[in-house]
């Protein structure tokens, strides 16, 4: 329930002031003795990991797309910037980076978004350059 995430939330970001910078670590027992579902990445992330983790955290996911400066030209680029979205998004209320198939459709997005060229460029990369012809080249060098 709602209500249920709130408790546990505040519960924790009152945990979170206690160690801000490195967190508590992946301290599994913590929430097998308590009985909780933490149900919101930020915040497990902040708790685990600190400020520093977290700030990793969001550059495994949020890096990518911003180094990608034709993101918008591609499928395969807006393909990884959709799915960093959904990451985002999905983060809020659930844990998806804590599951090794959604670990593997964001490395394999990535690779793939940040190998993709826009098609302008790939067509220009390919086409050989034009050589003056003879005429030109010997008007060219009398001029």
């Amino acid at each position: 329930s709602v209500q249920g995430r709130f408790e546990v939330w505040n519960m924790m970001w009152e945990m979170i002031k206690e160690k801000p910078v490195f967190g508590h670590g992946p301290y599994k027992e913590f929430f097998y003795a308590q009985n909780l579902h933490p149900d919101g990445e930020y915040v497990l992330m902040l708790w685990r990991y600190g400020v520093i983790g977290f700030a990793f955290y969001l550059g495994s996911v949020w890096l990518p797309v911003f180094f990608k400066r034709d993101v918008f030209r591609t499928d395969d680029g807006r393909r990884m910037l959709l799915f960093a979205i959904v990451i985002a998004v999905t983060a809020l209320t659930n844990v998806p980076m804590n599951k090794p198939n959604v670990l593997m459709m964001l490395a394999l997005i990535t690779g793939i978004g940040l190998a993709a060229r826009p098609a302008v460029e790939n067509s220009k990369a390919e086409q050989p350059q034009m050589q003056p012809s003879l005429p030109h080249a010997i008007n060219a060098d009398l001029n």
